[in-house]
């Protein structure tokens, strides 16, 4: 009996996978933030009480959504600033910035149902230009939900030194700092992008920047600011929304770095991946491309090279000698394919686009090249150009290995599970 719930993909012989419908894909996404420790903050009021999302919490609200450690809960006299007649309370931090690149800041904040507080929002001040709020956030505290936590947001483009101010509560009305209740913010973070990326207290190292769901821990390293670029919040096991779930490269020097994977030992092999190209000349979309010298490589899989607009999967045997099949189907950009490159030791290869077979060739190299090669996402070496790289331009949904060729089958099965992710 078929399964209720669709064709699912295939996992056996899976040396690598790398998905963005995936949130453990950003496990560990590089990120600095550069707010960081908030005890370091400007004018940290009086009347506060410190609480930790890992330990300590009041029973009078309820636990921020975010594991953000410090949170600052203020009571009354923490407003200690007033003009026009209205009390004021903020904490601020001023940080060098680079001018004319995007920074954002985020904080979590609450107001107890109960308290007189009026306004709160998020500012900041000194920068140059571009101020924006990402999309499905907000700036400012909506006061017809006291007695929850939201997260606000704001992003602008950089002078070099900005100051940013993750809460700036008011009472007005009064000038003593007197307020009804309580408000509570964690979780304050400014990193170098326009959209809104899970708390760390200082950073996450680019090491682990996405993660390998084979389980055989291929992870790779996003190099150059590699990144979604979008407004959504990473979330439980699904990236939302749908729109998100890619990786978007520039075309100039963004790539994901992976470990040394010995091919030589596989008796097949099988290179899967769903991208939308922004250019389709001389552009790599994966490789195991050659760091021991540069007319080695195992096996690319690029775009442009013989003939614009169709893909080419090559394997090598020995170094610089190589057998090719080229796609038949001449692709367009700004269309979302999927593309899977196969290759067996009896020598055939296949390559095929959308779930079907578009072009093959026997006779290939029956072996693959004997030397341990690193494995590239977005970037490959020029073999002649002493190093020199194709760098892919456009986005990337998935990518995946397998240490076997995948039959016709298979391949329609993947393409079957993953198509209304990119339609």
């Amino acid at each position: 009996m078929a399964s209720k719930l669709g064709p699912r993909i295939v996992t056996d012989n899976l040396v690598l996978a790398l998905d963005c419908a995936d949130a453990k894909s950003y496990a560990g996404e590089p990120v600095t933030n550069l707010y960081g420790d908030m005890s370091t903050s400007v004018a940290l009021r009086p009347n506060r009480t410190e609480y930790n999302t890992g330990g300590t919490w009041p029973t009078d609200m309820p636990m921020c959504p975010e594991p953000v450690g410090r949170v600052y809960k203020h009571t009354s006299g923490a407003l200690t600033s007033s003009w026009s007649g209205d009390s004021y309370g903020y904490s601020y931090k001023d940080i060098a910035t680079t001018s004319g690149e995007t920074y954002i800041c985020t904080c979590w904040v609450f107001i107890s149902a109960g308290s007189d507080i009026d306004y709160m929002y998020l500012g900041i001040e000194g920068y140059l230009s571009g101020a924006g709020i990402p999309s499905g956030y907000t700036q400012v505290y909506n006061l017809n939900n006291k007695g929850t936590w939201q997260q606000l947001a704001l992003y602008v483009i950089a002078d070099t030194n900005v100051r940013f101010l993750p809460v700036y509560p008011r009472h007005s009305g009064v000038t003593d700092g007197s307020f009804s209740g309580f408000y509570a913010w964690g979780g304050a973070q400014v990193v170098k992008a326009n959209y809104v990326t899970p708390f760390v207290l200082s950073s996450r190292s680019a090491t682990d920047g996405w993660v390998d769901l084979s389980g055989n821990s291929n992870d790779g390293t996003l190099v150059n600011d590699v990144a979604t670029g979008t407004s959504h919040y990473r979330s439980g096991d699904v990236i939302l929304p749908n729109s998100a779930r890619y990786l978007d490269f520039d075309g100039s020097d963004q790539y994901l770095d992976l470990p040394i994977i010995n091919y030589s030992t596989y008796s097949g092999l099988s290179v899967e991946s769903w991208f939308n190209a922004d250019a389709l000349t001389a552009h790599t979309l994966m490789s195991s491309w050659g760091y021991v010298s540069n007319s080695d490589y195992c096996w690319l899989l690029f775009s442009g090279w013989w003939d614009d607009n169709k893909f080419d999967f090559l394997v090598s045997g020995n170094g610089a000698n190589y057998s090719r099949v080229q796609s038949s189907t001449t692709l367009s950009t700004g269309t979302w394919y999927h593309i899977v490159g196969t290759w067996d030791n009896s020598g055939s290869m296949k390559i095929y686009i959308n779930g079907s077979l578009d072009n093959s060739i026997t006779g290939a190299t029956t072996t693959l090249v004997n030397t341990n090669f690193k494995t590239g996402i977005g970037a490959d070496y020029d073999l002649s150009n002493s190093g020199a790289r194709r760098f892919w331009n456009g986005k990337i949904g998935l990518a995946k290995i397998y240490d076997k060729s995948l039959t016709a089958a298979e391949v329609l099965q993947n393409y079957n599970s993953t198509k209304s992710r990119f339609s």
